[in-house]
């Protein structure tokens, strides 16, 4: 297997060569060392001047597991879409490739230790940069699928999205039907008014 840092690097200059190889040879437990070095060193950064003392060690402790679980969680979601949707492949090896796609936070990081110390522009190069790295997170999200279950680039991004989909379906009707049943009460209270 490549070294991790060459892997890392086709990540970036040729993503579908480099997750060819993280499907073939990559390595669970790398993988979940590059997700908790990138959230632990993002996250030291992006709250650097926010939170003090024990407050920032909670909000530290708080970002790993949720990096971690939403990792696990991601992952099996994708699978179970992608081998719905006809692709063979393992959750271990998405659960790596993924983990690999991780260390896109690490690039991060010297934007917001440059943002902190420029105080008038630093808020839109944060945002520049967030943008930027999460449009090429998404890439290489649906690239990562594509190589392990040998899907269509339609197909992989159906899997990738169709989670965000759903959920934003259901919110819309959780708010259409809270929105009714408050008019329906509104009205109810209004031609009934009560008597004291």
């Amino acid at each position: 297997m490549s070294s991790i840092l060459e892997i890392l690097y086709d990540m970036l200059a040729r993503p579908k060569e480099a997750f060819q190889v993280i499907a073939s040879y990559g390595k669970l437990s790398k993988a979940f060392q590059i997700v908790l070095f990138s959230t632990v060193l993002s996250s030291l950064a992006a709250y650097a001047n926010v939170f003090e003392g024990s407050f920032k060690g909670a909000m530290l402790l708080a970002q790993i597991v949720c990096s971690i679980l939403m990792w696990g969680i991601s992952v099996a979601v994708w699978h179970l879409l992608a081998e719905l949707l006809g692709g063979r492949g393992s959750v271990k090896t998405l659960l790596t490739a993924i983990g690999f796609t991780y260390f896109l936070q690490l690039l991060i990081v010297p934007i917001y230790l440059i943002a902190s110390f420029l105080p008038a522009v630093g808020f839109l190069l944060i945002m520049i940069a967030t943008l930027v790295f999460a449009v090429w997170s998404i890439v290489l999200g649906i690239l990562a699928i594509c190589e392990v279950y040998q899907l269509s680039g339609g197909k992989a991004t159906l899997v990738y999205f169709l989670p965000l989909l759903i959920f934003m379906g259901i919110f819309i009707v959780m708010i259409f039907t809270a929105s009714a049943f408050f008019m329906s009460a509104a009205t109810d209270i209004l031609a009934n008014p009560p008597q004291f």
